[in-house]
C-alpha cells in the first residue's frame, strides 16, 4: 500500500470516530422548536440600566429620580421587584414566553474589560 493511500484512510477513520457526536448535534436541535440561543445585549455608553430594568417595588429609585423615574402603572412587571420600560413590549414577549432571561446587575469591575 502507498504511503499517502494509507494517511487518506487512516484519515477517513479517524473522522470517523467523531461522526457520531458530530450527528448528535443536528439530532439535539431538532427536539427543540426554538433552538437555545445566547444573545448578550450591552449597552455602552448611554444606556440607562434603572430605566431599562426598572426596580418599580424600591422606594430609593424614586427617591434618586424625582423627574426620570418610570411611574410604577407605565412598568411592565416581570417579578415583584423588576418590570420592563414600557418601550420595552416585544422584550417583554420573548420574557413571558420563558425566552428571555434577565441578569442584572452584571459589569467589570473599574469599568475596564482588561
Amino acid at each position: 500500500m502507498e504511503r499517502r493511500k494509507f494517511l487518506r484512510y487512516m484519515a477517513l477513520a479517524a473522522g470517523s470516530t467523531m461522526l457520531p457526536s458530530f450527528a448528535w448535534a443536528f439530532d439535539h436541535q431538532k427536539k427543540y422548536k426554538y433552538p437555545r440561543r445566547l444573545v448578550v445585549i450591552q449597552l455602552a455608553g448611554g444606556n440607562d440600566g434603572l430605566n431599562t430594568i426598572v426596580p418599580f417595588n424600591n422606594d430609593i429609585y424614586y427617591q434618586s429620580r424625582p423627574n426620570i423615574a418610570i411611574h410604577k402603572s407605565e412598568v411592565l412587571k416581570a417579578t415583584d421587584e423588576l418590570g420592563f420600560n414600557p418601550n420595552l413590549k416585544s422584550l417583554k414577549a420573548f420574557y413571558d414566553k420563558g425566552q428571555l432571561s434577565i441578569i442584572n446587575n452584571v459589569g467589570y469591575p473599574g469599568l475596564a474589560p482588561y
